[in-house]
């Protein structure tokens, strides 16, 4: 897992916020700023699914959800900030929305919108969970590259050419290249100003 952006309060800002209304309600402006940060977390996952989906200048053939199942937000007690965690593991190709098997052999496939390419030595069949992979083989007769014996199947007792699963890039690696990080700590300190702003003034009227 790698850290990709974060949001933290100025600590002059809580200094004057605190000066000006914690001899009057304590105890309403921290549950104010505790509900304007709650908010504030709940549409970071959208706003990063949107960015590396639609907005940066990076866009990527992924579905919102799959965005979001890569993302980890993780809150800190006693503190005004929370981080935005990329998971790093590599996705497979065939998440891609784009990724199909091609009639005449291989995968065509576009990870980034607008950037189709074609996998020649590649084919779609179902990887060690079940769930279908695009894999190319490697190590062909005649080559350098590593054969292996099989061991079992119908292809036991027999050398052939080694596969490998194909992936694209993860969440974390998509963030860092789409340079989210500045969009998204702009977005959620804005975001942050604002829900603040109509949590205090909602304490206020309740009073």
């Amino acid at each position: 897992m790698a850290r990709s952006g974060f949001i933290r309060l100025d600590d002059s800002q809580l200094r004057e916020l605190e000066g000006l209304f914690s001899g009057v309600f304590p105890n309403e402006l921290k549950r104010a700023r505790s509900m304007a940060l709650n908010r504030t977390r709940r549409g970071a996952g959208t706003r990063v699914s949107q960015y590396l989906r639609t907005k940066g200048k990076i866009r990527y053939n992924l579905p919102a959800a799959r965005v979001k199942a890569g993302l980890k937000i993780t809150s800190v007690k006693q503190a005004s900030y929370f981080n935005v965690i990329g998971n790093s593991k590599p996705i497979s190709l065939t998440t891609y929305s784009s990724t199909r098997q091609l009639k005449k052999g291989g995968v065509s496939v576009a990870v980034r919108k607008g950037a189709r390419v074609k996998i020649q030595t590649g084919f779609i069949r179902s990887g060690l969970g079940g769930a279908p992979q695009v894999f190319t083989r490697f190590g062909r007769a005649g080559s350098l590259l590593p054969r292996k014996e099989m061991r079992r199947g119908y292809h036991a007792g027999k050398t052939r050419t080694q596969i490998r699963a194909l992936k694209g890039p993860s969440i974390a690696g998509m963030m860092r290249a789409a340079d989210v990080e500045t969009d998204l700590a702009d977005f959620l300190l804005e975001r942050f100003n604002t829900e603040l702003a109509r949590a205090i003034n909602l304490a206020l009227r309740r009073r």
